[in-house]
């Protein structure tokens, strides 16, 4: 938690920077920004909302890098909360949002499918040519609910960063430049 989203991404933009320089960009990047989990109620570190405006400004920067590289036509970007942090709502416990991003992602879609993590992670084996590695992936839904056939290449503007970051991650963001 006192390690920063912003300097995670920071250290994985070089390594992307650097991949695009040599030419080959590995078909499978994972990055872990587990910010948005914040530090509770507590402001030892930051308060939860900082830590929010933290998370998000890290995975606008994210998304806007690779939208902005050569390789954005051919690129997904999936992400996942890892749990459903505040416990059962009015349609199950373990329910949790996950977002995509990439040319061939339905634009501004709010997609109702039911997928799990299963489903993610078969989506990516099925992408990238690979044989599930058991039998719940190989009965896993794909997530062929989020794609559209007519690719939009426009690359992404992150929105304005919460006013609520704290002035050494608007610092950090502003390093990180576009």
């Amino acid at each position: 938690m006192k390690y920063s989203d912003l300097d995670r991404v920071r250290e994985w933009k070089k390594d992307f920077e650097t991949q695009l320089r040599l030419g080959h960009v590995a078909q499978l990047s994972y990055i872990w920004l587990p910010n948005d989990h914040t530090d509770g109620a507590t402001k030892k570190i930051l308060d939860a909302y900082q830590f929010m405006a933290q998370n998000d400004a890290a995975v606008g920067r994210v998304i806007e890098t690779i939208s902005h590289s050569p390789i954005w036509k051919e690129s997904l970007i999936l992400m996942e909360e890892d749990d459903a942090q505040n416990g059962p709502d009015h349609v199950d416990a373990t329910r949790t949002i996950a977002f995509a991003a990439g040319p061939y992602v339905k634009r501004g879609a709010l997609v109702g499918d039911r997928y799990d993590q299963l489903s993610m992670l078969r989506t990516i084996e099925i992408l990238l040519g690979l044989k599930p590695l058991n039998s719940n992936e190989a009965m896993a839904a794909p997530m062929f609910g989020i794609f559209t056939d007519k690719p939009n290449i426009q690359s992404f503007t992150p929105a304005r960063i919460s006013e609520r970051i704290a002035d050494a991650d608007r610092e950090r963001y502003r390093q990180l430049g576009p």
